[in-house]
């Protein structure tokens, strides 16, 4: 396998892997997709379903436009009706500008875009097969960009993040067996263009009310036993074949592309009907037992899955640093504060506990709020979200970047280096003499580029400066979908990846506020916390290499 072969694939499982840092994993949008996303907004803003154009409908735009302005898009995304430049003016001299009266025109923009790029897939599939043949190492930013593009587009789809990995892992050994790429990626490709099939999932639940158990969708189906086929399978937990007077068995048939997708639409359909038969009595108990059987009609191929589906996040628990935690939230003196983080940890378990996505959303986002909102301060709390989160995250984003960069070397053998690398080793020195006995181009490219880019103020402060960008658009989006929960009580998109983000937003915060009032003398209130991390980010955006940023501030945190 050649090295730009191997450094697509170790990047593809990275963007899949739920513990990979943020900044690496799956994306919600790629240059297809975020056109989508606007259009749909501007619908929704000519049907009076969003309020405020700005920033609600402009930072979709603003995303649009840095997606757009990759040099080499044009190898990808297909510019007919509208040009690459046409485009970036009406982005920015319509929509950014909030000229209204010009809506037509973007939505029509955004329409013949999706239209003229209904093959954005096969061009993505293509083109990487095309550059890995040619094994040049200097186009791996362009396989970064465009693995990131694909896993995003496929996910849009309707497909599985574990059909997906399963799908490249396959191709992967093929190509490690002397299988030629393109006829690897012909294949795998191939894999994701069949039609939805027909799936049916079995649930079973448990109530002291069973028999009065009204089911809520046409799609879904009574059975008193599991089918034959699936009776006697020793594959299948023994506990799911047995069935109680007070139980039942629930099918649902869906179209999915694999099946841990039918999984997901099922789930989706009997959770509403959990929701609405608790309705019945009040002190109405429905159990769902957590695992599902899922199969497939025509060829009675099956999973057994559980309903469990954690949140992505990298989420390392130090002790030490809880232990610190504690002690600091213990020893908090002002009344005020201790009871806003008080609320906020009491909603992120509620986050933790609920079953649905949305009531995961709607909680993280209280507790969010609790901690930066202000009864006395006349800005609205999502400003203050953008203000003071934002530079809180961005005064520790170079360190957990390079922390987690760390510990990914850590787990490697070096050759012509004893020791591991620390924060001191990031120099040109280390360039030349750094290699892997089991060679990892995507980890050697990253510790060069981290070298590279963190050894000057020039870099540091573009690298700051867009995470920031793309933190300001994250809330607005999530603001977004937290007001559509509210309002409509339904939304569609991809809410478990905003979920996770929200996740660690709050933990984050909670974790990082607590431990600056009380370690911190002369922090007595939130507002010094958020002020004081307002000045360290000036700070830090003025530094010359790693070594000055660590200097300022450590990033110490039980979570990672």
């Amino acid at each position: 396998m050649n090295i730009l072969t191997k450094y697509f694939f170790n990047r593809c499982f990275e963007l899949l892997h739920k513990k990979a840092f943020d900044t690496y994993r799956v994306s919600l949008h790629n240059p297809y997709t975020i056109f989508r996303e606007l259009d749909i907004s501007i619908e929704k803003f000519n049907k009076k379903r969003i309020k405020h154009y700005d920033p609600t409908v402009t930072s979709i735009a603003e995303e649009a436009k840095l997606l757009i302005d990759v040099d080499y898009i044009d190898e990808i995304l297909v510019f007919n009706t509208f040009s690459k430049k046409h485009i970036n003016e009406i982005l920015n001299e319509k929509c950014i500008k909030c000229k209204i009266e010009y809506n037509k025109t973007i939505s029509l923009m955004c329409k013949s875009i999706l239209a003229e790029n209904n093959r954005f897939t096969k061009r993505l599939f293509t083109r990487i097969s095309e550059l890995l043949e040619e094994n040049l190492i200097n186009n791996s930013y362009k396989i970064d960009k465009y693995a990131s593009w694909l896993i995003t587009q496929l996910h849009y789809r309707g497909y599985s993040r574990k059909f997906i990995n399963n799908r490249f892992r396959k191709c992967h050994e093929l190509i490690l067996k002397g299988t030629d790429i393109d006829k690897a990626f012909e294949k795998l490709c191939h894999n994701f263009s069949i039609d939805v099939e027909q799936y049916k999932t079995i649930f079973k639940l448990k109530s002291e009310s069973i028999d009065n158990f009204k089911f809520a969708s046409q799609l879904i189906e009574k059975i008193d036993k599991l089918p034959e086929e699936f009776s006697e399978d020793h594959r299948i937990n023994a506990r799911f074949k047995e069935i109680d007077e007070n139980e039942l068995y629930a099918e649902i048939e869906v179209s999915a592309y694999d099946f841990w997708s039918a999984l997901k639409f099922a789930y989706e359909i009997i959770s509403e009907s959990i929701e609405i038969n608790i309705l019945h009595k009040t002190e109405n108990r429905i159990i769902l037992e957590n695992q599902a059987l899922i199969y497939h009609v025509n060829s009675k191929s099956f999973r057994m899955e559980s309903l469990e589906n954690p949140l992505d996040g990298h989420y390392e628990y130090n002790e030490e640093e809880f232990n610190r935690f504690i002690e600091n939230y213990k020893n908090i003196q002002s009344s005020v504060a201790k009871e806003k983080i008080r609320s906020a940890i009491r909603f992120y378990k509620l986050g933790n506990d609920s079953l649905e996505i949305e009531h995961k959303i709607l909680n993280y986002w209280i507790g969010f709020e609790q901690l930066f909102a202000s009864v006395d301060s006349s800005d609205d709390s999502i400003n203050r979200m953008k203000n003071f989160f934002v530079h809180l995250s961005c005064c520790y984003y170079i360190q957990r970047r390079t922390n987690y960069l760390l510990m990914l070397a850590e787990l490697k053998k070096y050759r012509n280096i004893e020791d591991t690398i620390t924060v001191k080793d990031l120099k040109k020195e280390l360039i030349t003499n750094l290699s892997f006995e089991d060679e990892d181009p995507l980890l050697e490219k990253r510790i060069k580029k981290y070298i590279n880019d963190f050894n000057t103020n020039h870099g540091i402060k573009d690298n700051i400066k867009l995470h920031k960008k793309r933190l300001e658009l994250h809330l607005t989006r999530i603001y977004k979908v937290r007001n559509e929960l509210i309002h409509e009580g339904k939304v569609s998109g991809d809410l478990k990846l905003l979920a996770s983000h929200l996740k660690h937003y709050l933990l984050f915060s909670i974790e990082q506020i607590t431990n600056e009032l009380n370690e911190n003398s002369f922090l007595e209130h939130m507002d010094d916390v958020f002020i004081y991390y307002e000045n360290l980010y000036l700070r830090i955006i003025e530094c010359k290499n790693l070594d000055e940023i660590y200097a300022i501030k450590e990033f110490k945190g039980y979570m990672e």
